[in-house]
């Protein structure tokens, strides 16, 4: 994935996206694709 990408979709990002849906951490992971980030919750 290129790097101005993977910097923009931050941990940060996804952490208020949690928030705002009432998501928590053991509910989410991460499937890392070869040129996007794909969240399973």
């Amino acid at each position: 994935m290129e790097q101005r990408i993977r910097e923009r979709f931050s941990d940060t990002i996804l952490q208020e996206a949690m928030a705002r849906y009432g998501i928590a951490n053991n509910q989410i992971s991460l499937l890392d694709g070869f040129e996007s980030f794909i969240i399973v919750a």
